[in-house]
């Protein structure tokens, strides 16, 4: 987890949340990356992707072998009922990666690799 509104010392910014471009590349990638992969998609919640309600790119290929790919968003459907959220295969991975995360403890570290911009720390010598 990154705060983009940290402040570091010299000229190091914070990293800024994925655009919903960088997020179809990299769903796309998978699928160009492997050619054993057909079918990659990356489902958002309710309100979880910044500035969107509903965000699932979706990339896939028809024939083996290719270069021709297909990315869409399944968010885009207009009518409630056929969203992916109603899906059953949606609600099944939704619960099999709940169950995942029933032992799992949060921990918030303030890692510092340098300090300043030529990759030095201040400790003395």
């Amino acid at each position: 987890i990154s705060d983009p509104k940290e402040v570091f010392s010299g000229k190091r910014v914070a990293d800024k949340p994925l655009t919903e471009d960088q997020m179809i590349a990299e769903t796309l990638s998978l699928v160009m990356g492997n050619s054993r992969i057909w079918s990659a998609g990356t489902y958002w919640e309710r309100n979880k992707f910044t500035n969107r309600t509903f965000f699932a790119p979706n990339a896939y290929k028809k024939q083996l072998n290719t270069r021709k790919f297909f990315v869409e968003d399944l968010a885009r459907l207009n009518k409630t009922e056929e969203l992916y959220l109603n899906e059953e295969w949606y609600q099944f991975l939704k619960q099999r990666w709940s169950a995942n995360f029933d032992s799992l403890e949060k921990y918030y570290m303030k890692i510092k690799v340098r300090f300043d911009e030529n990759g030095k720390n201040n400790e003395k010598v």
